[in-house]
Formats: C-alpha cells, sequence, structure tokens
C-alpha cells in the first residue's frame, strides 16, 4: 500500500524561463547561455539590448550586451553579442550560492529521522497505513511546522526572493530551475512512538500565497520497532491487527 498526497512537480529542469531582460538556464554552461541570449535577442527589436542569463544550479550569472540590426541586402536579422560585467552579477551569484547551500542542509536535516510527537494519534507506522490520506496530511502538517526545517524553508525562500529581485525574474522559474536540488535525497524516515517507522519522500511547491512549502508522500518501506521490514500489502496489514 502506498500512501499518497497531492505532490506537485514542476516542468523539466532543462527548460528556459524568461521575460524581458533576464533568462533562466538551468545547468547551461557558458558556450550555451551566450547562444541562448543570443536567441533571446533575435526575438527583441532593433537596437541595443542587456542580456542577462542565469544558471541557477551553477550558481552562474551572465550579462551579455545584444545590438539587434537588419541586412538591408538580404532581410536577415543581424545579432552582435558581447559579454560584459553587470554590476549586480556579483550580488545575484552570492545568492545563489547561498540558496544551494540552504538546499544541502535542509536535505541533510531531511535525511534524518523524523519523530512523531508522544500525543499523535498515529502510534504506530500500522494505523498511519490503514488511513493513508490522513496520515498523509498530518505528516506534511508536521514537517511544515517542525523549527529546523521551517526555518530552513523560511530563509531558501527569502534567497529566491532577493535573487528574483536582483535578477528580474519570476520566483517560480527560480523555484522551477532548482527543483532537481530539491527532489534530489529528499528521503526521510518518520518514527512513530512505539518505534516502527515509514519511509517517506519530500516534495516542494511554490505557492503564491504562503511561499515555499512541504508535501509528503509516504512510500511503500515500513519497519517495525526492531528495524525489521513490515510488508505493506493490505491482506498482511490486517493480519497484525
Amino acid at each position: 500500500m502506498k500512501l499518497k498526497i497531492a505532490v506537485f512537480l514542476f516542468a523539466s529542469s532543462q527548460a528556459f524561463a524568461s521575460n524581458a531582460s533576464t533568462i533562466l538556464c538551468n545547468g547551461c554552461s557558458s558556450t550555451k547561455m551566450q547562444d541562448v541570449a543570443k536567441e533571446k535577442a533575435r526575438t527583441l527589436r532593433f537596437g541595443m539590448h542587456n542580456i542577462g542569463v542565469l544558471n541557477i544550479n551553477g550558481a552562474d550569472y551572465n550579462s551579455y550586451q545584444a545590438n539587434v540590426s537588419k541586412d538591408y541586402n538580404t532581410g536577415a536579422t543581424l545579432v552582435q553579442i558581447q559579454a560584459q560585467k553587470s554590476s549586480s552579477e556579483l550580488q545575484i551569484e552570492s545568492s545563489a550560492k547561498e540558496l544551494l547551500g540552504t538546499i544541502d542542509e535542509l536535505q541533510k536535516t531531511l535525511a534524518s529521522k523524523i519523530y512523531l510527537p508522544n500525543d499523535t494519534p498515529y502510534k504506530s507506522v500500522t494505523t498511519a497505513l490503514s488511513e493513508p490520506v490522513p496520515f498523509s496530511t498530518y505528516a506534511t502538517y508536521i514537517l511544515r511546522n517542525t523549527p529546523t526545517i521551517q526555518s530552513k524553508v523560511t530563509a531558501m525562500a527569502a534567497t529566491i526572493e532577493t535573487i528574483a529581485a536582483n535578477a528580474q525574474v519570476e520566483a517560480s522559474g527560480i523555484v522551477l530551475s532548482i527543483n532537481t536540488q530539491l527532489s534530489s535525497g529528499a528521503i526521510t524516515m518518520i518514527v512513530f512512538p512505539d518505534g516502527s517507522s515509514l519511509e517517506s519522500s519530500i516534495s516542494f511547491q511554490n505557492s503564491l500565497v504562503d511561499g515555499i512549502v512541504i508535501n509528503v508522500t509516504a512510500g511503500t518501506m515500513a519497519l517495525d520497532g526492531e528495524g525489521k521490514l513490515i510488508s505493506t500489502s493490505t491482506t498482511q496489514l490486517d493480519n497484525l491487527y
């Protein structure tokens, strides 16, 4: 039996998201970043344009000046592009490194065991497995309100807003770009008062109202208080009562 809660997944990490001046290019090399800036320039009107390209996962921000003109002999659009130093470059890259560091700390916290309080209505993993929907909601609530996790999520959200403001991109686009880091290794064990436990995976959503929030999907690996594997099939669970 697999516990499920609504999980919000983001699009492929290689997707590009852009506004008028900055493009998010996740995992792109320096050469690819310049090529993407040139592609963007071809969509702009004739004249000079400043285009930023941000690779969050590499904590790399490049700024380019593009000169877009027309070849009056052929009618083709001509683009000349040159890298330039941006006053916000160091600040954006510093914030990106800070964001990646916070994600790493959050993953390490999530990799440790999450202990349910003694007054939890779910005293054992078998109870949780028999009530999948209520438990999934409850587990999400517990993780969202665990102080060590909550502080890191709050810090992460604040850094994302700083990057978004300095780079002139949507915060949701940054969350899209870091989805690989957020998803990778986000596995935890939820421990019940009787010592039994249930493996759970963590996903993240960028809410317009609440900012970055955590959602829990409890998996299929359950252990008893002695660390022995418990089958999560409905038939064998019924035999435990």
